[in-house]
């Protein structure tokens, strides 16, 4: 989805939008004059790395060890469009 957001420019349409990233997770209305239109999508972002080692103690046992260090993030991508559905605004949050 990276290279998808960073395709994402002010004045694009809806369907281009789309066409990158897919379905929403949520679509809201401003209700006032305004007439905004909001489409977020979110997602899990994981990475780390893990490491195990296990060595053999006996024929019928073995030591273990593992150690790792995981960076779960979730991404909230929201779009802003006006009434006539071109992107206004993109506001990209990590938790």
């Amino acid at each position: 989805e990276n290279v998808a957001v960073q395709q994402l420019q002010p004045g694009m349409d809806l369907q281009r939008c789309l066409d990158l990233l897919g379905a929403p997770s949520s679509v809201s209305q401003d209700d006032d004059a305004a007439g905004r239109r909001f489409l977020t999508w979110e997602w899990l972002q994981e990475s780390g790395w893990n490491l195990s080692l296990s060595v053999p103690v006996t024929d019928t046992a073995s030591a273990s060890y593992q150690y790792g260090r995981n960076n779960n993030q979730i991404r909230h991508l929201q779009l802003i469009f006006d009434p006539t559905w071109r992107l206004l605004e993109i506001v990209d949050e990590r938790e």
